[in-house]
């Protein structure tokens, strides 16, 4: 694949999982890091990675995991000012 192919590729898989992680579903942000997983678990049992390349694979894998709790936290900040809109529409 060219660079650009991939800089799309990574830009994608950012969006999908900070998307995936501010819905109200928990589990829906643990897709994304599980294939991530899997896809290099797979590669590493098959061919082998040496071991600069999993300091760069476990630095993808907290990456898309810092992403989860980015997401989670949007979530939930966007739950308290609804609430607190709610609460003000209330007190009217």
């Amino acid at each position: 694949m060219n660079s650009v192919t991939l800089t799309i590729l990574y830009f994608s898989l950012v969006g999908i999982q900070h998307f995936l992680s501010s819905r109200n579903n928990l589990l829906l942000g643990g897709i994304v890091p599980s294939i991530y997983i899997i896809y290099f678990l797979r590669i590493y049992l098959k061919e082998g990675i040496s071991g600069f390349a999993v300091i760069f694979i476990i630095l993808g894998f907290l990456f898309l995991l810092l992403l989860w709790y980015e997401g989670r936290s949007n979530l939930k900040e966007r739950r308290k000012k609804e609430l607190e809109k709610m609460k003000t529409i209330d007190m009217k």
